[in-house]
């Protein structure tokens, strides 16, 4: 098990709102080897803990980029 934080920058859509961020928590809480999601309208950023062995950035980030919002790896 290899766990890590990343910090995603929200690069196109916009979290607006405390519902967009509870769609993001759920949506990317939900994948195989996300331990949490913390979504952030303020920083437009979603930090996320997940277990490499298990999940990969890139499938996080796709999986945000099928909900709406586009990002890169702070």
């Amino acid at each position: 098990m290899t766990k890590k934080t990343i910090v995603l920058e929200v690069t196109e859509g916009h979290i607006c709102c405390e519902a967009c961020e509870n769609t993001i928590k759920l949506t990317v809480g939900q994948m195989p080897g996300v331990a949490e999601a913390a979504p952030s309208h303020e920083l437009q950023q979603v930090e996320v803990t997940l277990d490499t062995d298990d999940v990969t950035v890139t499938a996080v980030r796709e999986t945000l980029s099928k909900i709406g919002w586009q990002t890169e790896e702070a």
